[in-house]
Parts: C-alpha cells; structure tokens; sequence
C-alpha cells in the first residue's frame, strides 16, 4: 500500500470508525481523523488527531489539509431540536470546506432508502447530505446500509428487565440487516480502493432480510432464555423514546422510519449480490458481541 496516501476520516470513535480506523492504520496509510475527544484516539505514528466538529468548515478544512481522501460519517445528535437540520447543516459545511481542497474522493456512510423522500423519517437526513455531496468532487461513493444488528444493543435493559423487544414494526416484517464490522469492512475496502470513479453508490444489504420474530428467536436461543417481541403502535414507541431520554425529534424521526420498515422498503432483497461475503449472520453477531455484553451486565 503507498504510505504517501493520506485518508482523512470523521466519526472515529463510532461503532464503524474504530474498526474503519485500525483497518486503514493495518493498511499503512496515513489518517487523519477529527473528533470531538481525540484524545481518546489510540495513538499511532501514522495517525493524526483533529479536535473539531462536523459542522464547523474551518475544522473540516485543517481535518483534510494534505489528504485525498475523505470518509464522511455524521455521528447522531439525540439531542437536536431538529435532527434533518443537523444532517443538513454538516452537508454544508463539507461543501463549504472542501471547496478549493485536496480532496478527489468522498466516501459516505449512508444508509439504505436514501433514495426516497421524507417518509423515510431518519434516513431522510441522508437523502439530504448525499444531495450536498453529489459533483462536490470527482469521485463520490455512498455506502447505503442496512439496519445495523448492533441497533438491538439498545435493547439490553428490555431484554433483561422485561424478557421483550418492542418496536412499531409488525413482527414478521423482513428487511436487511448488516453488522457494523462488515460496513468497516467495505468501506475500508472503498477508501483503499483507487480504482473507482464518478458519482457512485453502493447498497449494503447484509448477509439476508430477516424478520424480527426471527431476530428475537435467534436471541432467546443465544442467551438461553424466554423472549418475546411485541409490536408497539407509534405513539408508545414516541412515548418510550423520550421517557429515556431522547429529544423529540430524533424520537419522531426513528419513529418515522419504524413506519416506513412497517409500510414495506424497496425490495432490496432482490439487488443483493449473492457473491458478496459477510463475516457476520445475525447468528454470529449475537455469539460475538451481544451475548457477551448482555452477560456483562447480568
């Protein structure tokens, strides 16, 4: 690999962005990579930490000085008094920065639906950025996942108080679903990759679709123990997603997209490359990261 490339990378410290970081490390380039915590960056020789924020031009611009490359997550704020605006406003602030920049080449981490229109709920923000980005530079790939399995971590305190997953999506509804190692995986591939050209994408659909009585049952049998899924209708959902916590509007967006998943997605199923390798089932996953958290916590 040409230790000359420099990759320029955000979200570092995500669920995606450590594995991302060490693969691209492993692969001797250089990277460059802003976060709000740099400090809790492994340090490497090749690795330079950037203190900055995704929506702040000036910080993007000292993130990309001397790269070619850029990998753009935009880590969720729960918190923001309007989520599709904070999506939005870190479009802009890539377009802004990179303006009159060294950089030829833009992967994004996306997410499956981004295509469509507002009735996706959350992805539409997605929709919103990939429109930013789209001519920025030569070359611009976005990596459209699936559901991330690492999502049912969220369900841990449920599962273990409760015995239960709730969701406002019937419980044999199947859509895609992908572990984040794998996403790390094609997206390192993707940035390493120099062979690529145009304004591209790239669908992420995971080993298979899988409904979530199928999901809840491979858990039970996992971890050993009864569990059962139940359906929610969207106002509970609304309710218990702020009770924990949640501002308002990411609440309503993912509630949103709960009712997108729920109305049927495009048949992804049928644009899955049967060719493709998955280093994770939902199986696996639930060997591998669940069921040793959630017996952590027991």
């Amino acid at each position: 690999m040409d230790s000359q490339r420099t990759i320029a990378i955000t979200a570092p410290l995500g669920n995606i962005g450590q594995l991302l970081l060490g693969q691209l490390l492993d692969a001797g380039v250089n990277v460059r990579a802003m976060s709000k915590n740099p400090l809790k960056l492994a340090c490497s020789p090749n690795l330079r930490k950037i203190a900055g924020c995704i929506h702040d031009p000036a910080d993007i611009r000292r993130l990309v000085e001397g790269a070619d490359t850029l990998f753009w997550a935009i880590p969720p704020d729960f918190q923001s008094p309007d989520v599709l605006d904070w999506y939005r406003r870190a479009g802009d602030a890539a377009a802004e920065a990179l303006q009159g920049s060294g950089i030829r080449r833009i992967v994004y981490l996306s997410s499956l639906g981004a295509e469509l229109g507002s009735e996706t709920g959350l992805v539409y923000g997605h929709h919103l950025v990939e429109e930013r980005l789209n001519g920025l530079v030569p070359d611009v790939l976005h990596l459209r996942s699936a559901y991330f399995m690492e999502n049912f971590l969220t369900c841990l305190m449920s599962i273990g108080e409760q015995k239960r997953i709730c969701r406002p999506v019937s419980g044999s509804r199947s859509f895609p679903m992908v572990s984040t190692s794998d996403v790390a995986s094609i997206a390192a591939a993707s940035l390493l990759d120099t062979d690529w050209h145009g304004q591209l994408t790239l669908e992420i659909h995971g080993p298979c679709d899988m409904s979530l009585d199928e999901a809840v049952g491979i858990l039970a049998d996992e971890l050993g123990m009864e569990l059962s899924y139940e359906q929610q209708d969207g106002a509970h959902c609304l309710e218990h997603l702020t009770q924990i916590g949640m501002g308002d509007s990411m609440a309503q967006l993912l509630v949103r997209t709960y009712e997108w998943i729920e109305q049927g997605t495009p048949d992804y199923a049928s644009r899955r490359d049967p060719l493709q390798t998955w280093q994770h089932d939902f199986r696996s996953f639930v060997k591998s990261t669940f069921a040793p958290i959630f017996s952590s916590l027991s």
